[in-house]
């Protein structure tokens, strides 16, 4: 092993004393900016740490992506409907009738193509 002549630290995780240059930043283990890592502690603990939140990121997205799809669908419903009973000069289709109407349309489509 090679003896390092400059500045150390210890390693917030595990407390070996370890060479200040070259140590990692634990975070989100620590978030202390002063407090450092060494490479063994850095690849057993805090990358996989780092995995589960981008893991945790991408399924908030996935849920926020299916939430604004949903409300983009239910706004196209509700404007459907008000052209629907725009055409009628009454209100006499719920969300419910359109979607209905236009999934049988869509059925009706599916079937003409086979």
């Amino acid at each position: 092993m090679v003896e390092y002549e400059g500045t150390t630290t210890r390693c917030c995780l595990c407390g070996k004393v370890i060479p200040t240059w070259g140590s990692k930043n634990p975070d989100p283990l620590r978030s202390d900016s002063d407090q450092r890592c060494c490479d063994e502690c850095f690849t057993e603990k805090v990358i996989p740490a780092r995995q589960v939140m981008v893991g945790q990121r991408e399924e908030k997205m996935k849920k926020i992506t299916v939430s604004l799809s949903e409300e983009f669908e239910l706004w196209k419903l509700e404007r459907i409907r008000d052209s629907f009973n725009a055409e009628l000069g009454e209100e006499s289709y719920s969300l419910e009738d359109v979607a209905q109407i236009l999934l049988s349309d869509a059925i009706i489509e599916k079937v003409r193509t086979l």
